[in-house]
């Protein structure tokens, strides 16, 4: 089959993009530090390799929906090499780094956040329904196993050379490129048909695209405003203004909220990520107290992915016996015994359980509201629909660590975890009174 052959080149091309990229990031800040000694230099690099997503999410979720998704994969990607090349070459030859540097870490951080968008939406063209779940179980997977690689990395290769890390991350994202170009035409690559068909005067096209999706949900008391939403987007899309893209955007948003489903799980991912950023510094504190050394702390922290890799890889067993909405119900309550784990735990060992507890569930909630995304939402609003959490998510983390340690200086460990047991019990009562009309995918 076909279809698996592309999904295993564009697997392996992301993965080994993002491994790449997770490692340059990583290595950016620490340089800085190395070269000046400066922490607030290495921290506005940390700030200026974050930033960018801020900014770029939204529009090019309309992007990712104009164009033809495995270019815009391997743009990001050739782009992404150009920027890390041209920096590799500045501080090998001893040139003005600094200012290359600024460059570079906005440009990646950019064409990382393209790469983001175009993933989940290309990957939902390459592989029919029935086999959602397993790929996106294996691209969850694969993406959070090249997190936790390629952050090593760039420290690894940097005590190598000031220029390591950069070199391998040149030679890794134009193999990465490569790769994802040898992908054959599949429904990935028809995305010029789809939009003359939204161009035709009837609007037939999208109008159809719209009611599939909607027969496939089966929600008939959500089918109208479905049609009309796929129908409006087609619409808009063809407008190249910058109302037109504000249209766009705004219609991602608006899909999600007519969705019981995506509208609860939207709200739950941005409360528990701000959550999660505020304990990732309670950790911190925590395993100091308990006499932990810089690299043991190292260990706990990433104790989060190691769960997150098994999470994605049971998924597809627990979605064969639960629905997205009981998954997501019942992984609140879960975060909530993973907190009192931390709350209660002697020694770092005990700490690394509990956050492996919340990566390992945040694992299986990805791939069941991702799975349930795709299969739910027209190919035309993909990159405006993934967009919009992963704009909410990431715009309001930061929120978390910045309150975590201003909570801890004021309080104290203790009486922080009570505030995180709190509000994590708080959003597990909302889930689980929230009415979620039943769809066919077992929710």
């Amino acid at each position: 089959m076909s279809w698996r052959r592309d999904f295993w080149l564009v697997f392996a091309g992301s993965g080994l993009a993002t491994v790449a990229t997770r490692a340059s990031v990583a290595a950016y800040p620490l340089l800085a530090l190395l070269l000046t000694g400066s922490p607030v230099l290495a921290g506005w690099v940390r700030f200026a390799s974050m930033a960018p997503a801020l900014v770029f999410t939204l529009p090019f979720g309309v992007l990712v929906d104009r164009y033809d998704r495995r270019r815009l994969l391997v743009i990001s990607q050739l782009g992404r090499a150009a920027a890390i090349g041209a920096f590799a070459v500045t501080i090998a030859m001893g040139g003005p780094w600094l200012p290359v540097l600024c460059v570079t870490v906005v440009v990646e951080g950019a064409l990382t956040v393209l790469h983001q968008r175009a993933l989940d939406p290309a990957i939902a063209e390459i592989v029919p329904k029935e086999h959602v779940t397993w790929a996106v179980s294996r691209n969850e997977g694969a993406q959070a196993a090249a997190t936790l690689l390629g952050q090593p990395a760039g420290g690894f290769l940097l005590g190598l050379g000031n220029a390591f890390p950069f070199m391998a991350g040149l030679v890794a994202q134009v193999a990465a490129a490569v790769t994802i170009l040898s992908t054959r035409g599949t429904r990935a690559m028809a995305m010029h048909g789809r939009r003359e068909a939204h161009a035709l005067p009837d609007g037939s096209a999208a109008e159809s695209s719209a009611a599939e999706s909607s027969a496939a949900q089966n929600r008939a008391a959500e089918s109208s405003a479905a049609e009309s939403s796929a129908a409006e987007s087609g619409a808009a899309g063809t407008g190249r203004g910058v109302r037109g893209v504000a249209r766009d955007m705004a219609e991602g948003a608006r899909w999600i909220w007519r969705d019981a489903f995506l509208r609860l799980a939207v709200t739950v991912f941005t409360s528990t990520n701000v959550l999660w950023q505020m304990l990732g510094i309670l950790l911190i504190v925590l395993a100091r107290s308990e006499g932990a050394s810089p690299a043991a702390i190292g260990l706990i922290l990433g104790a989060t992915g190691v769960g997150g890799v098994v999470g994605t890889m049971v998924a597809p067993r627990v979605l064969q016996h639960v629905g997205p909405v009981t998954v997501l119900r019942l992984a609140c309550w879960l975060w909530l015994g993973a907190i009192a784990i931390v709350a209660f735990a002697v020694g770092p060992l005990m700490l690394a359980v509990g956050w492996g507890c919340v990566g390992l569930v945040a694992g299986i909630l990805d791939v069941a509201t991702m799975t349930y995304m795709i299969s739910s939402t027209p190919q035309e609003l993909m990159g405006r629909v993934t967009s919009v959490p992963a704009m909410l998510a990431f715009g309001l983390s930061p929120l978390g660590a910045l309150a975590g340690g201003y909570l801890l200086e004021l309080w104290g460990p203790r009486p922080v975890l009570l505030v995180a047991a709190v509000a994590m019990a708080a959003i597990a009562v909302l889930a689980t009174l929230t009415r979620v009309p039943a769809h066919p995918s077992g929710a």
